[in-house]
């Protein structure tokens, strides 16, 4: 495995892909080559020198296309987060026993990952219509492909 650093070396030269990762509240950055990405266990040790913390056991996501939050936890993972990553892989770390699911497909949100801010959503105008004084107001939200959403 590859552990270029940024050294004025776009991601996209020399097939370098651009990782991003987060383990509680800081972020590192680093390159993987693409094409000889490794094995998740060394991918795994990459992650816990790069964050100073080695021995600490940890669960290991990232952000698919659709905004998901996957788990890396075997080869298979691994490569499938890294030929799905364009430009950036985003890494979530937590904590094990942080975790109460034994959910192999995380949704942002469970098993306290902190996944990417969704900002699909808006205000409509005018949705903050008041309700008879028994309910409180009601608010509707846009999502992208046009759906409104009450709160």
């Amino acid at each position: 495995m590859n552990r270029g650093h940024r050294h004025g070396v776009s991601s996209g030269c020399l097939g370098t892909m651009e990782v991003k990762s987060k383990f509680g509240a800081e972020f590192r950055r680093f390159s993987l080559e693409r094409s000889k990405p490794g094995k998740f266990e060394e991918f795994y040790g990459l992650l816990q020198h790069v964050h100073k913390i080695p021995n600490v056991d940890v669960l290991v996501g990232y952000a698919d296309i659709h905004g998901d939050l996957l788990p890396i936890n075997n080869d298979d993972n691994y490569h499938k987060a890294v030929s799905t990553a364009n430009p950036l892989l985003r890494i979530f770390i937590q904590k094990k026993g942080k975790c109460h699911s034994s959910s192999t497909h995380l949704r942002p949100g469970q098993n306290g990952f902190s996944p990417p801010q969704d900002t699909s959503l808006v205000p409509v105008p005018g949705s903050l219509d008041t309700e008879p004084e028994s309910r409180a107001p009601v608010q509707k939200l846009l999502e992208e492909d046009g759906t409104v959403i009450t709160l």
